[in-house]
């Protein structure tokens, strides 16, 4: 599960602050005594509060309640700091910020036929994410879920750490959705011949963990400290460039490898040579379906001349080549085999028959 919450996009950062172009809106609510010698802005690009305290034009600061007056004409009834009401997600889970602004308003084209792009909130920013994931695992369907969300946030832009954020630190993700960033990494982590990069980033919290990165990895002016704790294995190679530092406290850790006998692509340790998975097969000795499913999956018609009427072995494997299940068909049940894996998270999975004479591997998507 992936938390996410919104970052504003509409108005570029220039410093200092200007209500001309490119600038941006500046607002006054009528009646709001309580903003009368305040410069607040709304919308800043790369901003978490919806409105900004511009004031101090070189250093503009999000408030600390996100949100709207609450009551513009009576401000002294409003409980809170800055005069404005919470309406945005933002706490220590959350993992990860999308754009709120400019989604196409689907329900009016759909039953109006009008193209309207309007603002949003974290309706409008979760799509983003779940478009970028399934990107991801299109160009390396490999990855597992952990690895989904570890990607994310690696690849993410550090808006957290800037000056206009400074009153949310810890309580708005890893940093702003980077897609192209993060296809590009799942790519390149994919190839025998891939470079994944990690650049330009503060990491005090969260856990990374990505197992099969099938050449290189480079970390570039990184900062991985506190309660950060990270898990990388590497085929060849994992460079730390200048400006990185690594420094969890007694509640981190660190762990970089390289591991040289790592599997090609989502291999099985112990397969035989060329039962690589494949994408499509017309040649499968049984059927597995149905394909996704919450959990419970049917293996029919297993092919007694394939395994030569031996009991088989079904194995189901993560895409670390982790064991999770392991039972033992019997050729009289060939016919008809519940599988149950209701008990294990959502993701994509291996399973494996196997007997002296043959091998076969599925590849199952648990929803």
């Amino acid at each position: 599960m992936i938390s996410v919450s919104i970052v504003h996009v509409d108005h570029p950062i220039a410093i200092p602050l200007l209500t001309t172009s490119p600038g941006f809106l500046n607002i006054s609510p009528p009646g709001a005594a309580l903003y009368s010698n305040q410069k607040l802005f709304v919308n800043l690009e790369d901003g978490f509060s919806g409105i900004t305290n511009g004031n101090n034009q070189n250093n503009p600061i999000g408030s600390i309640y996100s949100g709207w007056p609450q009551n513009d004409c009576n401000p002294q009834l409003v409980n809170s700091p800055d005069g404005l009401i919470i309406w945005v997600t933002s706490n220590p889970e959350v993992d990860i910020l999308a754009p709120s602004e400019g989604p196409l308003n689907f329900g009016k084209y759909y039953n109006l036929g009008i193209i309207e792009y309007g603002a949003g909130g974290t309706s409008t920013a979760a799509p983003y994410v779940t478009g970028a994931a399934a990107l991801m695992i299109a160009v390396n369907d490999c990855i597992t879920a952990n690895e989904v969300d570890t990607i994310l946030k690696l690849r993410s832009k550090d808006v957290e750490h800037m000056p206009l954020n400074q009153n949310f630190k810890g309580q708005i993700g890893a940093g702003l959705l980077d897609v192209g960033q993060s296809v590009a990494f799942t790519y390149e982590m994919s190839k025998v011949n891939g470079m994944a990069e990690i650049r330009n980033h503060i990491f005090d919290r969260f856990d990374f963990s990505l197992n099969r990165i099938q050449n290189k990895l480079i970390i570039e002016n990184v900062k991985s400290l506190d309660n950060c704790r990270t898990d990388f294995v590497s085929r060849n190679q994992i460079t730390l460039l200048p400006n990185t530092t690594i420094k969890p406290n007694n509640k981190g850790s660190s762990h970089l490898s390289i591991n040289a006998n790592m599997a090609p692509n989502c291999l099985i340790p112990g397969s035989s040579k060329g039962n690589a998975l494949q994408k499509k097969s017309s040649n499968k000795t049984a059927k597995l379906f149905p394909n996704p499913s919450n959990g419970i999956f049917k293996l029919n018609e297993i092919s007694k001349p394939s395994f030569q009427a031996e009991n088989i072995k079904m194995t189901i494997y993560d895409l670390n080549g982790r064991i999770l299940q392991e039972i033992e068909i019997k050729s009289e049940d060939f016919n008809s085999v519940d599988v149950n894996v209701q008990n294990i998270i959502s993701g994509i999975y291996i399973l494996k028959l196997s007997s002296n004479s043959h091998i076969e591997e599925f590849k199952f998507i648990k929803n």
